[in-house]
């Protein structure tokens, strides 16, 4: 109790040293920021229709050989260990050009500016092809399991999936609010699943599963607790950006370092 009341008098502190801006913004961007700062997150459906670096990103994984995207997933998991070949990173197989416009979309930094207040860094771009990992763990593990993430007080990560996603692909999974107290700790009781700790905490009616079509994009502030839900079968193939400020935790990344492969 003591080190949670510490911990947030030393998040206000931080907070208040980010920068403030006054600039003014449409009656859309105010509307998600406004949700952003709510649950913590927005979705957007059929996100392709309305932008033209998605529906670009888009039809380009449609028209991949099935063929390669196999071969590449059966290549990384030969060269993967253990947990590792739950999650392939695949930012290779697309056109770096074509990911830096999406990632760098006026829709993204409008958005993300109203929320953070102040102009955000485009931090990393990647994208990931998560599988079922049955031969090795048969409970989730590492991102399957509830977390936050550390990269920066002021934090979005965008996820935009060019697969359908139900239950059985992993969804990206949300615990609603939880972005508004990041420095939260809760330690885990020895004998207890961490993920049914997590959801006793703070309410499994607070938890949002985003099984959505294709082409669904998703803003969220992971600063609260998140996961990919564990997949039972099939694929799931998502683009995410994640967006900082100027000064992130572990350092502003650069051209060299801005596509994770």
């Amino acid at each position: 109790m003591i080190i949670n009341f510490l911990k947030k008098i030393q998040y206000k502190y931080k907070m208040n040293q980010y920068p403030k801006s006054n600039k003014k913004f449409d009656d859309e961007t105010i509307k998600i920021s406004s949700n952003l700062k709510k649950d913590g997150f927005y979705l957007f459906k059929d996100f392709d229709k309305v932008n033209l670096n998605a529906k670009k990103l888009s039809i380009f994984f449609s028209n991949l050989d099935k063929n390669l995207v196999e071969n590449y997933i059966n290549k990384k998991k030969i060269n993967a260990k253990g947990k590792h070949t739950y999650k392939i990173t695949c930012t290779e197989l697309f056109n770096k050009i074509d990911l830096l416009n999406f990632g760098k979309d006026v829709f993204f930094l409008e958005k993300i500016a109203s929320y953070f207040g102040f102009e955000p860094h485009l931090q990393h771009i990647s994208a990931w092809i998560d599988i079922p990992n049955d031969e090795y763990f048969n409970d989730p593990i590492s991102t399957q399991l509830f977390h936050r993430d550390y990269d920066d007080l002021k934090l979005i990560k965008t996820f935009f999936y060019l697969t359908d996603v139900k239950k059985e692909n992993g969804p990206f999974e949300f615990i609603k609010g939880t972005h508004k107290c990041p420095y939260f700790i809760i330690k885990n009781e020895n004998g207890t699943n961490y993920n049914d700790l997590i959801l006793k905490k703070f309410g499994a009616d607070n938890l949002v599963s985003f099984e959505a079509p294709k082409n669904t994009m998703i803003m969220a502030d992971t600063n609260g607790f998140h996961r990919g839900r564990k997949l039972e079968k099939g694929l799931r193939v998502l683009i995410t950006c994640m967006y900082t400020s100027l000064k992130p935790y572990w350092g502003k990344s650069e051209k060299e370092n801005l596509f994770l492969n």
